[in-house]
């Protein structure tokens, strides 16, 4: 049998960012969630890695299969909008954790002011400013507890514990979202590995 080196397992890094010692990497695989090949879709994972003094002194691994179909109908993994780079990654962590912290919970208000007409990747989300606001309100708020942003230019990372949402059957989680942030600061795109 094959080891999984020998099966070439890593199908993309699709994107990073970094900050101060903490690392954030945003990659596909072939195999499964239990890390079998069973030629299916394969998983998105997120890396969460802690650097000091050049080595790694702690990686967190969230993975979460590829859904082939989702509310939006993109993938879970593509890019669709540019990354455009910022003089200062504070306006990117900034907006984050207001998503995470007011909108997300259910200020839907904000979406117009936090939000461009944006791609969503998370499988369960329609595309858009609406889309999220009505998922959001649906569900009564995205209670989180929220943890920590990351940002690097225009893109962030963000990490929390959503609580259950039994109405649409999903268990507490941990999660990361990616925020892929346009000209104006909004939201162009979003990834989340759940």
């Amino acid at each position: 049998a094959a080891s999984v080196a020998d099966a070439r397992p890593l199908v993309a890094v699709h994107r990073t960012v970094a900050e101060g010692s903490t690392i954030g990497v945003h990659a596909q695989y072939r195999w499964n969630a239990v890390r079998e090949f069973d030629g299916g879709p394969g998983v998105v994972v997120a890396h969460i890695f802690t650097v000091e003094s050049g080595r790694i002194v702690s990686a967190v691994e969230l993975t979460q299969p590829i859904q082939t179909e989702t509310a939006s109908g993109n993938d879970m993994v593509s890019s669709q909008r540019p990354l455009v780079p910022q003089e200062d990654p504070e306006r990117s962590r900034t907006t984050a954790e207001r998503i995470m912290t007011e909108f997300l919970p259910g200020d839907t208000s904000l979406k117009n002011v936090l939000l461009g007409d944006y791609v969503q990747h998370n499988p369960l989300i329609p595309d858009g400013a609406d889309g999220i606001a009505g998922f959001v309100e649906s569900i009564g708020g995205a209670k989180n507890d929220y943890r920590w942003t990351i940002a690097e230019g225009g893109l962030a990372w963000s990490f929390a514990r959503y609580h259950a949402q039994p109405s649409i059957g999903v268990p507490a989680l941990v999660a990361v979202d990616i925020w892929n942030f346009d000209a104006a600061g909004r939201v162009a795109e979003h990834w989340a590995v759940l």
